[in-house]
């Protein structure tokens, strides 16, 4: 998952997120401009928690 990180720049927040989430930014791939690309390319979209750069899956 790293390697994806130093790749991506932070976009967002999601609309639409819950409220303990609202601090999470989707990550955007180069070359990958829709969410429904990255989920193709890594099986799901990363989320990055801001401050601590930890990662979830989904």
């Amino acid at each position: 998952m790293e390697n994806f990180l130093s790749k991506g720049i932070l976009i967002g927040p999601r609309i639409g997120m819950k409220k303990q989430y609202k601090r999470q930014y989707l990550v955007k791939f180069e070359g990958v401009d829709t969410r429904e690309k990255a989920k193709n390319l890594i099986g799901g979209v990363v989320l990055v928690k801001l401050g601590d750069k930890k990662i979830q899956g989904g």
